[in-house]
């Protein structure tokens, strides 16, 4: 990945924060982006996040955590958006307050299950607040349910068959075949604020809660149903993570796509 010249990153958080960069720390799990702590004077730290996109970047992505933390949702406060030229490629910066704590993607071989349980659960109550929002905007990323297309499924089919055989193979297309009688049987479902990769990895843990939801640069208007199914893809081996979840839901507890009051 090409990264930023010190001198710019330190200007940039400068002029946000008011205060020089005394340390840059590259932080892990930025995906396609640079992040970093900043450690500024005082003790005191900020991330600094930068994309490289033909548009400025972030903006959106703040709207939306704002409007998460408005019904109780642990986000990181943005403290400044700055867009610049650097050799003819534009940089977009979010200047964020740094939240203390590890993911609970790190924490998955460490916690006692009864904590690892009771932390799904909690996560399953702030995604269901996310879904409670509504965005208010009409442009930007929107997550609809579309009909898969032939050629795409043509593709992915003989990819999963060398993987993991002929039967997984079959999965992937009577899936395609089922999302395109859904698609055009059902009427759409009604969307609303899908956090677009909750996944553990974004999830903040810190005395024993979860202290900030992370990395929310593809949220934006979904089915409720869009993070439900990330996370059962992504989130981890069915015996660990993603089998918590799905204990927690059968245990009566609020399962994660129920809309909440603000």
């Amino acid at each position: 990945m090409v990264t930023t010249p010190r001198p710019i990153i330190d200007s940039v958080v400068r002029s946000v924060c008011g205060r020089d960069v005394e340390r840059l720390v590259p932080l892990t799990g930025g995906g396609m982006n640079e992040t970093y702590r900043v450690e500024l004077a005082s003790d005191v730290a900020v991330v600094a996040r930068i994309a490289r996109q033909p548009a400025p970047w972030f903006i959106d992505e703040a709207k939306l955590m704002a409007q998460a933390r408005d019904v109780g949702v642990p986000t990181p406060e943005v403290l400044g958006l700055k867009q610049l030229e650097h050799r003819s490629e534009l940089l977009s910066f979010s200047i964020q307050r740094f939240l203390q704590g590890r993911s609970l993607e790190e924490l998955i071989g460490e916690l006692p299950t009864p904590d690892l349980e009771r932390l799904v659960m909690d996560a399953g109550e702030l995604l269901a607040r996310v879904h409670s929002v509504i965005p208010d905007y009409d442009h930007g990323i929107r997550h609809e349910l579309r009909s898969p297309e032939e050629r795409v499924v043509a593709r992915v089919a003989p990819l999963v068959e060398e993987a993991l055989g002929p039967a997984a193979a079959e999965v992937i297309e009577r899936g395609a075949d089922f999302l395109r009688e859904e698609v055009t049987t059902r009427p759409a479902p009604p969307l609303s604020l899908a956090q677009g990769d909750f996944l553990p990895k974004n999830l903040l843990i810190h005395d024993e809660a979860i202290v900030g939801v992370i990395d929310w640069e593809f949220a934006g208007p979904a089915p409720p149903a869009l993070d439900l199914a990330r996370w059962e893809v992504s989130a981890g081996a069915p015996c660990t993570i993603a089998q918590t979840w799905c204990t927690a839901g059968t245990r009566g507890s609020p399962i994660p796509s129920r809309r909440m009051p603000a």
